[in-house]
């Protein structure tokens, strides 16, 4: 992991979780985070590596306690309709530690796809409805290049059926995401994910896509 960080341009390491004091570590994460992303660039350069994927990160539930929440989707672009990942992210932080925790929709996912068309689907949606996934709570860390984020748990459950479990590591800048999820059996080998690297996410608007298009 600290290869990876420092291939960022990051190799000063802070205490695991670490935020500045005083900062609304929660607030500035959240804004960074939302917006529409792509890696087209990425993947018009290693088109064998990386499929081109669109990201969408949307801030919902404003006043609801335990955030702040953002809803996370993403799609490959030859199927937008169909995301691939969806998911609901609360934002927190205690004793100096930032957690991005994960949660699971309540009924089929595609229900709730591109809600940016539909808010009353998501807004209808009552946080006792979702599924946390503690074991997925991704801690980030400040560096001077942008968050830092990862997963510590090799308990993190994935609907991949060849892996056991997964990893995240995320970077999150004013401009872009960087996004690496692997699968693992339960050697440790590898079965799921780039092998090269993270998914690099441009951004292309602070707001949601005006249609389903790219």
């Amino acid at each position: 992991m600290l290869v990876a960080l420092c291939a960022c341009g990051a190799c000063v390491v802070p205490a695991p979780g670490a935020v500045r004091p005083g900062a609304d570590a929660p607030g500035e994460l959240a804004r960074w985070m939302v917006g529409t992303f792509s890696n087209q660039a990425q993947a018009d350069a290693q088109p064998a590596e990386f499929p081109w994927v669109r990201r969408v990160v949307l801030p919902i539930w404003a006043g609801r306690p335990g955030g702040p929440w953002l809803y996370v989707e993403e799609a490959r672009v030859e199927s937008l309709d169909r995301p691939m990942l969806q998911q609901v992210v609360a934002l927190r932080e205690a004793a100096g530690v930032l957690v991005a925790r994960a949660h699971e929709l309540p009924g089929p996912p595609l229900f709730y796809a591109s809600p940016w068309h539909h808010p009353e689907l998501i807004d209808s949606v009552q946080v006792a409805q979702l599924l946390g996934t503690p074991d997925c709570d991704v801690t980030y860390t400040l560096y001077s290049d942008g968050f830092h984020g990862r997963t510590r748990s090799t308990r993190c459950a994935v609907r991949a059926r060849e892996a056991s479990w997964t990893r995240q590591e995320l970077v999150v800048a004013p401009d872009r995401t960087e996004a690496w999820a692997r699968g693992y059996d339960e050697t440790g080998l590898q079965v799921a994910g780039p092998r090269m690297g993270p998914l690099v996410f441009d951004r292309i608007s602070q707001a949601a896509p005006l249609s389903l298009g790219r």
